[in-house]
């Protein structure tokens, strides 16, 4: 479970999420609404410091990420893809963090074509996660 309880299950396209005192099992689009939506209520400050280093950081990766890739630099831009991983991750936002694992294997093996395929689609999942942020609650000015 980890130094802070948070536990993350899947089985059978359910999600399962356990924080202590808390179990929330999801299936369907909705999870990473409902999701926040419980880690605000369970756990404020948690949840509003993984929102805002995820707003914080996010943009940037993307437009670094979209620069290697511009820039035949492929290795770098699977290293940014990792770390884009790990904050989609923090969300529990599979889709975003399926294509940043696709963008990361790609960077490993200088797959070009491939990377360039994704990054449209890893920005159309980028915005949506934004909107599902915005639809949570979360001020998004912050």
């Amino acid at each position: 479970m980890g130094n802070s309880g948070f536990r993350v299950e899947k089985d059978s396209g359910m999600v399962l999420i356990k924080f202590p005192g808390m179990y929330v099992k999801y299936t369907g689009y909705s999870i990473i609404l409902e999701f926040l939506k419980s880690l605000f209520r369970k756990f404020d400050d948690l949840g509003n410091l993984i929102i805002h280093e995820f707003l914080k950081n996010s943009p940037g990766l993307l437009a670094s990420l979209t620069d290697h890739i511009n820039n035949n630099n492929l290795t770098e831009a699977g290293h940014i893809a990792h770390s884009l991983k790990g904050s989609g991750a923090n969300l529990s936002a599979s889709l975003f963090v399926e294509t940043a694992f696709e963008m990361e294997q790609a960077g490993k093996s200088e797959n070009a074509p491939l990377l360039r395929k994704l990054l449209p689609i890893i920005k159309e999942r980028y915005d949506k996660l934004i909107d599902t942020i915005k639809a949570s609650g979360y001020n998004i000015e912050e």
